[in-house]
């Protein structure tokens, strides 16, 4: 894919949007200008940083518990027929679940909310 049609694609994803933002309303769904407004603003007071660099380390603390995790399970998995029976049994179970099915965790301030969607 060259600069061009890179660049293209970019020009109508943002046109889109602000097209959206219009039939919307800015209260419901805010057009490009008003987010880069905001995102400068917070760029400048710092905050911007703060929060990303907050929202990195939770992922990073999260990817550290499930590696943690995923290891046991795996040596313990490698070691018992009867834990790998069981995992082998729940995997199975799980694959019942439509793949569209997604859990996501966000939190909000000292809130953990739970976000689910699922697919037929």
């Amino acid at each position: 894919m060259n600069v061009a049609s890179r660049l293209f694609s970019l020009v109508v994803l943002v046109a889109a949007w602000y097209v959206g933002s219009e039939i919307a309303g800015q209260r419901m769904m805010p057009g490009p200008q008003t987010v880069g407004l905001a995102l400068w603003a917070e760029a400048q007071s710092g905050a911007l940083a703060f929060h990303l660099g907050a929202t990195l380390a939770r992922v990073a603390v999260a990817f550290v518990i499930a590696m943690a995790i995923g290891t046991a399970l795996g040596v313990w998995m490698g070691r018992s027929r009867v834990a790998d029976r069981l995992a082998k049994t729940l995997r199975k179970r799980a694959e019942e679940f439509p793949k569209a099915t997604h859990i996501g965790l966000f939190a909000h301030g000292n809130e953990v909310h739970v976000l689910t969607t699922g697919g037929g």
